[in-house]
């Protein structure tokens, strides 16, 4: 029997120091805000390279939150909700050290004036899937689905059909009187 699961995410949101700040923050709305930030793709930690609100019945209103310290408990855990915590870092092996470090690994985003940077940083980053300077990942074209403790196999495009399908190998020895052609 097979099984594909989704388990939720924490995705990092990468800024660096050389990109074009709108495009960043427009990215950052869609990946944080859309669905009220409701989605399990959702960026959920921001990093920012050196560069409360009224709640009202059910809803909570947007709220970022700066100077955020990388051990902070929101950092770790998927909020699922309006809240955008940002942790500042100065080195790329320190951002990597932190954004790797989360066991709910989907989805993540970097945005960068410079596309090598922000591919090779996103090959760098452990999830399963990687929003390059955009803030939609998703799409039904592309496989969905996460690594570590957010999901087992894939959902979506070709990928998805695979985890609910059975390969079988058939190992065949022919006779060689197969070989020789009765019609002549």
């Amino acid at each position: 029997m097979n099984v594909s699961t989704e388990l939720g995410g924490n995705a990092p949101f990468v800024v660096t120091a050389d990109v074009d700040l709108d495009a960043a923050v427009d990215g950052a709305m869609i990946a944080k805000f859309r669905n009220s930030g409701q989605a399990c793709t959702a960026a959920n930690r921001f990093y920012a390279q050196e560069l409360p609100t009224d709640s009202k019945g059910n809803f909570f209103a947007s709220t970022v939150l700066t100077n955020v310290p990388p051990d902070a408990r929101i950092i770790h855990e998927e909020i699922l909700g309006p809240v955008a915590p940002i942790v500042h870092w100065r080195h790329e092996n320190e951002l990597l050290r932190m954004v790797n470090e989360s066991e709910q690994d989907l989805a993540a985003y970097v945005h960068a004036g410079d596309l090598r940077h922000a591919i090779r940083l996103g090959e760098a980053i452990d999830a399963g899937m990687v929003g390059i300077n955009r803030g939609l990942v998703s799409e039904p074209s592309a496989p969905f689905g996460g690594v570590e403790q957010s999901g087992l196999g894939r959902e979506g495009a070709c990928d998805g059909l695979h985890e609910y399908l059975e390969t079988q190998y058939l190992a065949v020895g022919w006779p060689a009187s197969w070989g020789r052609s009765s019609h002549r």
